[in-house]
């Protein structure tokens, strides 16, 4: 399956909104069922990013097709038999943590989790990249213990400058994409821009 590319926008960041475009490919499937991540890996509290999800929209070819929400957090977004569905919604970030985004004129802190709607992946298997994450995951998560100071690593003091990034945001989904956020958060090019 081809990646899910997102575009973001940030047009009124005054507002302390980003607009997201996805262009979600189908694999010939008459429906597409999106869902948002409810927890944040390290976190495991519901957090319920979907609340801050507005105006979702969808075209395939050109035209308007139907979106449905389906639970709480996920979308079901009919094709009209198009190869790629282009879906649109904007999402609010006034909450500035690691698991949440923050936008304001001239700043933005973009997480995964709360931004990204991805493609349906544990219908077959619920709770299957829960159980695999926690099996397999454990040394992704465990730091060097003596790591010497000298590292480029910005663990021991604020790096100089301004350490944002700049530029327009564009993000590609691995192309298995799957309902983990945490691996779609780790495989995010952030590049962004804010006048």
């Amino acid at each position: 399956m081809d990646p899910i590319r997102y575009t973001l926008s940030f047009t009124a960041p005054h507002a302390h909104y980003v607009e997201v475009r996805a262009e979600v490919p189908t694999s010939g499937r008459n429906e597409v069922e999106l869902m948002m991540a409810v927890w944040t890996p390290g976190s495991y509290l519901i957090r319920e990013y979907e609340r801050h999800v507005e105006n979702v929209a969808a075209t395939g070819s050109g035209r308007a097709v139907s979106v449905t929400k389906t639970a709480k957090n996920r979308w079901a977004i009919a094709t009209g038999g198009a190869d790629t569905v282009v879906v649109t919604y904007r999402v609010y970030g006034r909450e500035m943590s690691v698991r949440t985004n923050w936008i304001e004129s001239g700043f933005a802190l973009i997480n995964g989790a709360p931004t990204f709607l991805t493609i349906l992946g544990s219908r077959l298997a619920p709770g299957f990249m829960d159980w695999y994450l926690a099996r397999t995951n454990v040394q992704g998560q465990q730091s060097r213990p003596h790591d010497p100071p000298s590292d480029d690593v910005n663990l021991w003091q604020p790096a100089p400058g301004d350490t944002g990034a700049h530029g327009e945001i564009v993000t590609v989904s691995p192309s298995r994409a799957s309902p983990a956020s945490s691996w779609a958060s780790r495989r995010v090019v952030r590049r962004m821009y804010l006048p």
